[in-house]
C-alpha cells in the first residue's frame, strides 16, 4: 500500500462525517456515535500524514481535530441539558488520547470539564473510567496528587490482582518512577503487539484504518507525552511510537 495515496480518500471520507458531527441539525442522540466514528477516520489520518508525509503538522493537527469532534458532541449535550447518554462518560477515552497526543491541553481540559467525574455503569467499565480519570488529572497545570492514589486502588480493586498494561503504566507515571515506567511501556507495547496477532488470526478485515493503525500507537505516543510532563526520561524511538510524531508543530490546528 502506498500511504501517500490513501489522504485524500480518507480526507474526503472524514470530512463527510465531520459534516454530521458539526451540523446543528443532526439529532444529538446520532452524534454520539457520528463524533467516534470521524474521530477514528482522523486518527487514520493523523497516522498517514507521518507514514506517507513524514509531516508533523498533519499528525498534530489531525488529532487535535479528532478530540474537537468528542468536543462538539459533549457541548451539544451541555447546550441540550442532556445529563445522561450512552457515550456521556469518561471511559470512552479513545478522543481523548488523541488531544493528548496532539499536546493540546487545553481542549483535554475542556473534555475533561463537559466530560461526567462519576462512574456510569453499564455504559462503561470501571478500569476504563479510572483511567481515563488519572489521565485526564495528569494534564492538568497542577496536578491534584491527592487523587491519584484513590483512583489507582480503585483501578486495582476492580482488576482483582490481574496486572493490566494501563495500570501498570498509571502507576509508574503517578509515582514518577522511571525505571517502572520503561518495564511498564515495554510490557503496554507487547499487548498492542499481542492484540494485533490476535486480530490477524481472527480474519480481521484489512482497510486502510485498521493497517495504518496496527502501525502507530496514538495511546502509546499519549503516554509519552504524559511521561514527559511527569519529568520521566523515555527514548526517542518507540515500536509504534515514532518520533516524529513526538514532535510540536509548527503551527496552531486552524480552526475547523
Amino acid at each position: 500500500m502506498v500511504w501517500s495515496n490513501e489522504i485524500d480518500g480518507v480526507v474526503i471520507d472524514a470530512a463527510f462525517w465531520w459534516i454530521g458531527v458539526e451540523d446543528p441539525g443532526t439529532p444529538v442522540e446520532e452524534v454520539g456515535d457520528l463524533s467516534l466514528e470521524v474521530s477514528y477516520k482522523l486518527r487514520t489520518l493523523a497516522i498517514l500524514a507521518l507514514l506517507g508525509k513524514a509531516s508533523t503538522d498533519g499528525f498534530v493537527h489531525s488529532c487535535t481535530r479528532a478530540g474537537r469532534a468528542r468536543r462538539i458532541y459533549l457541548r451539544r449535550l451541555a447546550q441540550a441539558g442532556i445529563e445522561r447518554a450512552h457515550h456521556l462518560v469518561s471511559g470512552c477515552y479513545e478522543p481523548l488520547l488523541d488531544a493528548i497526543a496532539a499536546g493540546d491541553m487545553p481542549l483535554v481540559h475542556d473534555i475533561e470539564q463537559l466530560s461526567p467525574a462519576d462512574f456510569r455503569p453499564p455504559d462503561e467499565y470501571e478500569d476504563d473510567y479510572c483511567y481515563a480519570q488519572i489521565l485526564q488529572r495528569l494534564c492538568r497545570d497542577s496536578v491534584p496528587e491527592a487523587d491519584l492514589p484513590t483512583l489507582l486502588d480503585r483501578f486495582v480493586s476492580y482488576l482483582e490482582g490481574n496486572e493490566n498494561p494501563r495500570l501498570l503504566i498509571c502507576r509508574a507515571l503517578v509515582e514518577r518512577n522511571e525505571g517502572a515506567f520503561a518495564e511498564a511501556f515495554d510490557t503496554f507495547l507487547a499487548a498492542v503487539q499481542q492484540s494485533i496477532d490476535e486480530k490477524i488470526a481472527r480474519g480481521q478485515l484489512e482497510d486502510v484504518h485498521v493497517l495504518a493503525q496496527r502501525l502507530v500507537s496514538v495511546e502509546g505516543l499519549a503516554i509519552l507525552r504524559l511521561a514527559g510532563r511527569r519529568g520521566i526520561p523515555t527514548a526517542s524511538e518507540y515500536l509504534y511510537c515514532p518520533s516524529l510524531a513526538r514532535r510540536p508543530a509548527s503551527y496552531p490546528c486552524p480552526d475547523p
